[in-house]
């Protein structure tokens, strides 16, 4: 009798379904990333608003651009001094140094409270938002393999979601009590709550922490030279990295804008003000942005599309920016800022993951690590300039309403550019298919677009076997084995055959009967496997173990039926199964007569597959029997 889920696990089957031994370490993931992401949350809005009340939002894009440069040097700085830290120690020593330094800007700002403390916290902040999300999916990583993730990582991944709009309105909410300060210490003390979960789930899990990058598939990135020649060489490479970085730069001008329309409206030396508002947004935006991460991206995808997915962030950057034309209002770029960040970091950020779909693997974990990061941080590098030739005395001049024409320019390329994405990932998914470079066993991707889907399906008819086994299992691992027709059973090819009963045990209840004859007939099939690969599809369709389901086949008027169910109660724990069987082969194997030799063939072809050694006896006369088939048969098994 299978055993019951735990009590866990079946209050959370309405939002994921969790297998046995894995609901405490799910859980534990989920409270890390909604900690993790609520102490960052707490500041993010503070960074924003001590540097406006210290420098002006017209100095913002100074800092971003700097930033980029700054962060480069420490990430590679950390990065070497982590090398002397164990791996499995890694996190849990780089959260309790990030809650310590929070203590330490906590005093600065109280005791010092100099202009270049604004500066220093907010690069702190952006280095700290890259480490909590890249070590949270790095240890998300170690402990589930591509199967599992495709189940768990929506769940654990939602709590980061929960986190952001629970550590924002704690800001929203308290700053102006507590004052903007003493929030730091606040979040620090949930970062030290953090950093106990880890402790706990690195003592639960074996496998986190201990996995190598060379042996796990993990990106392993390159060199910026290296980068570059990959970028050159790959026009799909290039297309990527185009719409991350429009996506980076339409970001940058939203931001601006809402950072300059905070200070006019609230004062720009209120920090506790400008603090409370930008945390309001962010808690819009974080639960807007789990709503749409949960209930719409996969959908998305699924019906409409890799294309339209791809155009729903530039459509609502241009949206917004005519809405922002003509009004002045706060709530304008509050909007923009809260469509822009919760569709990035949801369905935007999940279609770039499908455009490195086709890539193969070896060059998809070179080129994605620059492509991702370092592309990134230089759009919004080259943003920051652009903003600062445009809204400075000495440039343009431009306030943050006359902004949205930047906006503009930069949807009607971004659209090209999304439109180009799209046309080349299909080409390029089509190539993948012929060579068969993506890897079935590593896919991640559980909702692929309809394209990709409809390009899969045709496969399953291409006239090469491979192709069509390789089709089977991309359908199987994106769990669309339901696309795959019971008429493979009836292919040519062998393997195809034994493929698609392995399908067969997938698929669910109400298709089951669809695939029961087809099942059946493949018990005589003249191929061993696939004849093994039928026993143990039929036992699945019809809910039982092999032997069970094979007994009735003993009894029947057709010797190629009990034949097969004999070699399936060959393997039966029962010594009763065990003498039927032998009954069954040892009959139709001492049947000399020449119209018999199909029979005796396949009791040649079977005892081959059966392992009990007590069988084999049964080869010795079938080696000398006058068919020459069954003579080769028998000695082959």
């Amino acid at each position: 009798m299978p055993e019951r889920p735990s009590l866990t696990a079946r209050l959370l089957r309405p939002v994921v379904q969790l297998r046995d031994g894995e609901s405490t370490t799910a859980l534990l993931m989920f409270l890390y990333s909604f900690l993790a992401m609520t102490s960052y949350n707490i500041i993010k809005p503070i960074t924003r608003s001590e540097f406006i009340a210290s420098l002006g939002a017209d100095n913002l894009p100074y800092v971003q651009f700097a930033a980029g440069v700054v962060i480069g040097f420490l990430m590679q700085g950390y990065s070497f001094v982590m090398r002397a830290v164990p791996r499995r120690r890694t996190i849990p020593v780089t959260q309790a140094g990030m809650a310590a330094i929070l203590v330490l800007f906590w005093f600065l700002f109280v005791t010092i409270g100099a202009d270049w403390i604004a500066v220093a916290f907010y690069i702190f902040a952006l280095i700290l938002a890259v480490l909590l999300i890249s070590q949270f999916w790095t240890l998300a990583n170690d402990i589930y393999d591509p199967r599992q993730a495709k189940r768990v990582f929506g769940f654990i991944g939602g709590g980061a979601s929960l986190g952001g709009a629970t550590g924002a309105a704690m800001t929203a909410f308290l700053v102006e009590n507590l004052g903007a300060k003493t929030m730091l210490l606040v979040s620090a003390s949930i970062m030290a709550g953090c950093v106990a979960i880890v402790l706990f789930v690195l003592r639960r899990e074996e496998r986190a922490g201990r996995s190598d990058a060379t042996q796990t598939g993990e990106e392993k990135g390159t060199s910026g030279s290296e980068a570059i020649q990959l970028l050159r060489s790959s026009r799909h490479l290039q297309v990527i990295a185009m719409v991350i970085a429009f996506a980076a730069i339409g970001a940058a001008i939203i931001e601006q804008q809402l950072n300059m329309a905070a200070a006019e409206a609230k004062g720009a030396t209120n920090s506790d003000a400008i603090a409370a508002f930008l945390a309001q947004v962010t808690v819009y935006l974080s639960l807007i942005g789990f709503v749409i991460q949960v209930g719409l991206t996969s959908r998305i995808h699924r019906v409409l599309g890799i294309g339209f997915a791809l155009l729903i962030l530039p459509m609502s950057l241009g949206t917004t920016a005519v809405i922002m034309l003509f009004n002045r209002a706060l709530w304008a770029p509050g909007l923009a800022r809260i469509l822009d960040t919760s569709l990035r970091y949801t369905v935007d950020k999940t279609s770039r993951e499908v455009l490195f779909l086709p890539l193969p693997s070896e060059l998809k974990y070179r080129a994605k690590p620059f492509i991702d990061v370092t592309m990134d941080r230089f759009a919004k590098g080259m943003g920051a300039l652009m903003i600062l030739v445009l809204i400075k005395d000495w440039g343009a001049g431009l306030d943050w309403q006359q902004l949205s024409y930047a906006s503009l320019t930069m949807v009607g390329l971004w659209v090209v550019t999304a439109v180009a994405a799209r046309r080349e990932y299909l080409r390029s998914f089509r190539r993948s298919i012929e060579q068969q470079v993506v890897e079935p066993s590593t896919l991640r991707l559980k909702d692929p677009d309809p394209a990709t889907v409809e390009a899969l399906v045709g496969e399953l008819a291409h006239a090469d076997p491979r192709r069509v086994i390789y089709a089977i299992d991309l359908l199987d691992a994106m769990e669309k084995r339901h696309l795959v027709t019971p008429l493979l059973l009836a292919h040519e090819d062998a393997g195809v055959r034994a493929r698609a009963l392995r399908v067969a045990e997938g698929v669910r209840p109400p298709l089951a009967a669809r695939w029961v004859p087809g099942v059946e007939r493949a018990l005589k099939d003249p191929d061993s496997t696939v004849r093994i690969a039928a026993i143990s599809a039929l036992a699945v369709l019809r809910g039982g173990e092999a032997a069970d389901v094979m007994r009735p086949f003993i009894a029947g008027d057709d010797p190629a039926l009990a034949i097969v169910a004999a070699s399936a109660l060959a393997s039966s724990a029962d010594a009763h199964d065990i003498q039927i069987a032998d009954e069954t082969l040892r009959k139709y194997s001492e049947d000399t007569r020449e119209q018999n030799a199909p029979w005796r063939l396949q009791v040649a072809r079977a005892l081959g597959d059966i392992k009990a050694p007590g069988f084999r006896s049964l080869l010795v006369p079938l080696m000398y029997d006058a068919n020459l088939d069954v003579a080769r048969a028998a000695i082959e098994s």
